[in-house]
């Protein structure tokens, strides 16, 4: 299943990129992701982290379609990948939240479109295996891949598993499923994005 993902992964990146960016750099990006060692060991292997990776584009890319064309359709389909993304990983259903939250406060969601489909009416029972998961998960004597935790998400996790983390940005012996170069080159990417878009609002703009 994770070649299936892994295929579904590049197509929705080269559509990604194709639109915005044109083909040459759309295929630039498709290799650059093939080439991090830990994508390819994923596709490889059981698991479904690569599963949560491509609904993380998938969420992205209509996020963007929603964004520059609001719609009814557009947001339902939006709407009903976030809810696959949130049964994937527990913290899934966090970054979901988080990206409705930001929309509500933008004003980009319109509460008409939450009576245009039967998904929005869906949406508690299709969330009742996450929630019945973790109850089962955490009354487990060890529930955490990791080992005995007290907590998966919360300071003292993240304190635990920054260095780690870090590892991967800073260490090019290449023992690492990780490429130190790709990474560099992609907050590169995401910092020129991120200076595109604030470019376009005018916020680099002297009144």
């Amino acid at each position: 299943a994770n070649y299936i993902f892994f295929a579904a992964l590049l197509f929705i990146i080269y559509s990604l990129f194709s639109e915005g960016l044109g083909k040459v750099w759309a295929v630039t990006a498709v290799i650059a992701v093939c080439a991090q060692p830990i994508l390819t060991q994923t596709a490889t292997s059981g698991g479904f982290d690569l599963l949560n990776l491509l609904f993380i584009f998938i969420c992205f890319f209509l996020t963007k379609k929603f964004l520059l064309k609001p719609s009814p359709g557009i947001f339902a389909f939006l709407w009903a990948s976030g809810m696959m993304f949130s049964n994937i990983r527990y913290e899934s259903v966090f970054f979901f939240a988080l990206l409705i939250a930001l929309l509500l406060i933008c004003k980009k969601i319109q509460w008409s479109y939450f009576q245009s489909s039967f998904i929005y009416g869906l949406t508690p029972l299709l969330f009742l295996p996450l929630f019945w998961g973790q109850k089962i998960h955490l009354a487990l004597k060890d529930p955490f891949e990791a080992g005995p935790l007290k907590e998966a998400l919360g300071l003292n996790v993240f304190k635990m598993n920054a260095p780690s983390f870090l590892d991967g940005f800073f260490k090019f012996d290449h023992l690492m499923p990780y490429s130190a170069l790709l990474n560099w080159m992609g907050l590169a990417g995401l910092a020129y994005f991120i200076f595109l878009a604030f470019r376009k609002e005018g916020f680099f703009q002297r009144n």
